[in-house]
């Protein structure tokens, strides 16, 4: 018998991607469902010291309190502030993340949207470095 013919023109794999397109939560609930007791420790020291950085910085008070922080803060803002408690923290960028998210009562993923490219490549090699982005590829480097 015959072996078929491989038509490497019509079939190929031209129509699958490498990278992942699965959807990406920045939703905090997903992302510290697993954590053990001392990690939920780290996390409530970090944010008692993001907090006291707040409580330090007028700029900032102002800004987390305003009425309606999806449409007042702008990127610019965003990003300041992000890079302001990121430092005061010495790192943590998904604690700084969760923070923001919840005292700007900002939907996860428009914050996201908001932040710069560097600020989002610390935010994915962060959530590598804790075993959130197993599996996912060319999320951003």
């Amino acid at each position: 018998m015959k072996k078929p013919v491989k038509d490497k023109i019509f079939n190929n794999t031209f129509d699958t991607t490498e990278v992942s397109s699965t959807p990406i939560s920045f939703n905090k609930d997903s992302l510290m469902s697993d954590e053990t007791v001392d990690q939920q420790v780290d996390r409530a020291m970090v944010e008692e010291r993001i907090e006291q950085a707040v409580g330090r910085c007028d700029w900032a008070v102002e800004m987390l309190g305003r009425e309606n922080a999806a449409k007042t803060v702008t990127k610019a803002e965003a990003n300041s502030l992000f890079k302001f408690l990121f430092d005061e923290v010495g790192g943590h960028s998904v604690e700084v993340f969760a923070y923001m998210e919840r005292e700007m009562d900002l939907d996860p993923s428009r914050l996201y949207d908001n932040l710069s490219n560097s600020i989002k490549t610390e935010l994915h090699e962060e959530l590598r470095r804790r075993g959130y982005l197993k599996g996912q590829r060319n999320v951003m480097p």
